[in-house]
């Protein structure tokens, strides 16, 4: 929490809330785990915090 909590208030010049600011950094945790995130939202400045995604490159050869 307290983590948390200094994390929030480095991004206070954001206007991020509290909730907002965990889930931003819930999903960039997951998106570092090689997790496709996506955030589900109608809240434009949350869904701009969304961890991009990478694209997986495909292993197997089709030749």
């Amino acid at each position: 929490m307290e983590k948390l909590a200094s994390m929030w208030g480095e991004q206070a010049h954001t206007k991020l809330s509290l909730g907002d600011t965990t889930i931003r950094i819930l999903g960039e945790h997951y998106a570092r785990k090689g997790y496709q995130v996506e955030f589900l939202t109608g809240d434009a400045q949350l869904k701009a915090y969304q961890p991009e995604t990478k694209s997986m490159k495909n292993r197997r050869s089709d030749s």
